[in-house]
């Protein structure tokens, strides 16, 4: 196994290494990783010539990191065999920054193109998201609900960085500093440069990750769902409510990234629930009344076979 030393940068991605047997005769091999960031897939183990594939997490940190692979044979000379990997740490300073435009189906007046919501400023000042906790002062205006955006290395990892915001009545994705200032541009510190999928989440819908979009520290990257069903990972998590003009589908109550009758359950189930959480999860087209038309809308998007099992 050539080198012995690999240096990666901080953001995530693989590589490839190959096993050559140079002697006669057959050699039994495998591989091991001595840390959680360095994974391992293919073959970890096998006989005389292969290869294995070797993943990186981001490292969101300034401080470089370090990790071994061990290749063993008993049947090798020079066994074992160790490959030491570096990851540098990212360069002080950098900012992503994106502005990103999605529509919901449940709340979506189409021929306006514009969402409606009966909680409005009404909203909880703590966002819902656990894996992205947050506390504000106020709810910025014309905003709808809370909402969830992350930044993920491919559409199915765990999230490099991710923010709790505000959805705007008009699609837009809304953030409020301290001092109650509302921005557009929405800033993930200290990510490295390089490759992600933006996923963007609310608490009854199903979740809308972007295709893949490259970010440079300090330049702003737009991405508009709502023109487009090209704009979706995947097709099954949007719907076409005229032309050029597109949603994310609704009713994914339990958030298992599918709507199937389960969501139809807790809709039903929910119903006798007075408890404001529990009336907004089922209330898809958000008019504070959980009625037949939030019901119509998680069977039809059930029969349709919408969802895609996504990152948390």
């Amino acid at each position: 196994v050539t080198p012995h030393r690999i240096t990666v940068p901080a953001a995530a991605d693989s590589l490839t290494l190959s096993i050559d047997n140079s002697n006669v005769g057959v050699m039994d091999w495998s591989v091991s990783s001595d840390a959680s960031w360095l994974t391992l897939s293919g073959d970890m183990s096998g006989q005389s010539n292969g290869s294995v594939t070797v993943h990186y997490d981001t490292l969101t940190d300034s401080t470089d990191r370090y990790a071994q692979l061990t290749f063993v044979s008993n049947t090798a000379s020079n066994s074992p065999v160790n490959v030491i990997f570096k990851q540098s740490g990212y360069a002080a300073g950098l900012v992503q920054k994106v502005s990103v435009r999605l529509f919901l189906e449940g709340p979506l007046q189409t021929d306006q193109q514009e969402m409606a919501s009966a909680y409005g400023e009404n909203l909880p000042l703590d966002s819902p998201f656990v894996q992205a906790t947050r506390h504000v002062s106020k709810i910025p205006p014309d905003c709808i609900d809370w909402t969830k955006i992350a930044l993920c290395g491919n559409p199915t990892t765990m999230p490099v960085a991710q923010r709790s915001c505000f959805l705007h009545k008009s699609g837009q994705i809304l953030d409020i500093d301290n001092e109650g200032l509302v921005s557009q541009v929405i800033e993930f510190v200290g990510v490295p440069d390089g490759s992600y999928y933006l996923q963007i989440k609310h608490r009854n819908h199903l979740a809308a990750t972007s295709k893949v979009i490259t970010l440079q520290s300090g330049r702003l990257q737009e991405y508009d769902f709502t023109t487009s069903g090209d704009h979706f990972f995947s097709n099954h998590t949007a719907r076409k409510m005229k032309p050029d003009c597109w949603a994310v589908r609704s009713g994914d109550l339990n958030q298992d990234g599918q709507i199937t009758t389960a969501d139809y359950v807790l809709w039903y189930n929910t119903r006798a629930d007075e408890s404001s959480s529990a009336q907004q999860q089922a209330d898809v087209n958000m008019n504070a009344t959980i009625d037949l038309d939030d019901c119509e809308m998680i069977l039809n998007n059930a029969r349709a076979g919408a969802g895609i099992k996504m990152s948390q």
